[in-house]
């Protein structure tokens, strides 16, 4: 009798259910973005900003075929000295996903005993290594940015 009793109560309440109205979801023509999965736009080269007070950055796309991609931002500083610049010392890389990743570390690690640092100053190798996920744990990856104080390389202002 109890079943019958929980029966009749459950056919009852999916009855009143299937009574009340609904609202139809609307579809819309515009994409919803989620912001959370939003990529930065990756440059063709890297992209040179000087600032103020000798403080640099190096925005370098790094690429791993055609499918995935990182870009490594390096900071700098940099002096001025009667127009001549020189690179004085390299900051730290930070990675964001451009392309592809499932997950992007970060933080990259420098290299810091291999930095090549040129006779005049003006050009400085700053090799590191980049972690990143396709969502079964991390592998890391090599690169090199090359910060160029004298070169043709696109420049931006902060």
């Amino acid at each position: 009798m109890r079943y019958l009793f929980y029966g009749m109560f459950l056919m009852m309440i999916l009855g009143l259910a299937a009574c009340t109205p609904q609202e139809t979801a609307s579809i819309s023509a515009e994409p919803v973005q989620d912001t959370a999965a939003v990529e930065p736009i990756m440059p063709d080269k890297p992209v040179l900003t000087l600032g103020e007070n000798g403080q640099g950055t190096l925005a370098t796309p790094v690429s791993v075929g055609e499918d995935y991609g990182v870009l490594v931002t390096l900071s700098f500083q940099y002096s001025d000295k009667e127009g001549k610049k020189q690179i004085t010392g390299i900051g730290e890389a930070t990675v964001e996903n451009a392309k592809g990743w499932f997950h992007v570390n970060r933080v990259a690690e420098i290299d810091r005993e291999h930095i090549y640092l040129s006779d005049d100053g003006w050009q400085a190798t700053v090799p590191f290594t980049y972690y990143v996920s396709l969502g079964s744990g991390y592998d890391a990856y090599d690169s090199a940015a090359v910060i160029s104080l004298n070169a043709d390389m696109p420049m931006s202002q902060p």
